[in-house]
């Protein structure tokens, strides 16, 4: 259950997809002077190895898939980068299909 004692503001989401994302792919822009704050995840990939959120170039969150895998969570304890930094993602291996969708909010 989401703690909901702070307005986190309007919740946005984002879905990135593709074919390749072994560098680091900007999901959600930087707000300077905020952090970003991520309440759910979902995950998809075609093959099997690790998929990280980085906040800017430091990985806070990391999961680790097999081939045509899923992951998905509702967060309990959200995810957030420092003031100022983006989110990224990032799979191990170039070989793959993916796809990201994130909920956030911009901390206010």
């Amino acid at each position: 259950m989401r703690d909901n004692r702070v307005a986190p503001g309007p919740e946005l989401q984002i879905t990135k997809q593709g074919a390749d994302i072994s560098t680091a792919a900007t999901a959600v822009t930087a707000v300077s002077g905020k952090r970003v704050v991520i309440t759910d995840i979902l995950i998809s990939t075609g093959t099997a190895g690790d998929f990280s959120i980085l906040d800017d170039s430091t990985i806070i969150f990391k999961a680790f898939l097999g081939a045509d895998g899923t992951f998905s969570s509702n967060l309990s304890t959200p995810l957030a980068t420092s003031s100022g930094g983006a989110v990224k993602v990032q799979s191990s291996t170039s070989n793959t299909n993916y796809c990201v969708t994130l909920s956030y909010y911009i901390e206010t």
